[in-house]
């Protein structure tokens, strides 16, 4: 944070706005720290009034720009969306921010199919029990081939797991302290 930079406004804590050059959207900063302990992840993240997410972590880059997010605060929107994410199995927030990538595949799911397709326990538990993606999916196609239509069981990357899991509650937080601090305080 350069405090000397006039594009800069200070909000306290983690958060601060950042007056870009466009008027039609505040940008707002937020930084999700490591937590001695507790959590070794971080990131930066970008929130814009114009419905944009820019995260940059050690999980990776992500970004998208979410068109509809109606005419209130975009900060409560996304806070609310991080921590429904958050909560749930739900893949609505990682898929976007995977922009199409699929390429982490789901061995339990693949492995429920062959056994509800009539493959022998032992076959199924060798893609259950696989060392890797690779080696799973290997195996599932080779005892899927000859069945009718095996989907594919492929999904975002690993690592937006990760940032649901780990970074998304914990943004959501810092977005909620931040809308707080500057409703009571200005």
């Amino acid at each position: 944070m350069n405090l000397s930079n006039p594009l800069y406004q200070t909000l306290g804590g983690d958060a601060e706005q950042v007056n870009a050059e466009t008027p039609a959207a505040t940008v707002w900063r937020y930084m999700v720290r490591r937590e001695k302990g507790v959590s070794d992840d971080w990131a930066v993240v970008y929130i814009e009034s114009s419905g944009r997410l820019l995260i940059h972590s050690d999980y990776g880059a992500f970004g998208y720009r979410w068109d509809a997010i109606g005419e209130g605060d975009a900060r409560e929107w996304f806070a609310d969306l991080l921590e429904r994410e958050a909560k749930s199995e739900n893949t609505y927030a990682i898929n976007k921010l995977a922009a199409g990538r699929r390429d982490a595949f789901d061995a339990d799911k693949a492995a429920e199919w062959l056994a509800s397709h009539g493959v022998e326990e032992e076959d199924v538990n060798r893609v259950r029990d696989a060392g890797s993606d690779e080696e799973a999916q290997g195996t599932y196609y080779s005892l899927a081939n000859g069945l009718r239509g095996p989907p594919d069981f492929l999904g975002p990357p690993r690592e937006l797991e990760g940032l649901r899991d780990s970074i998304f509650p914990r943004l959501a937080k810092l977005i909620r302290e931040h809308i707080a601090a500057n409703t009571k305080g200005g």
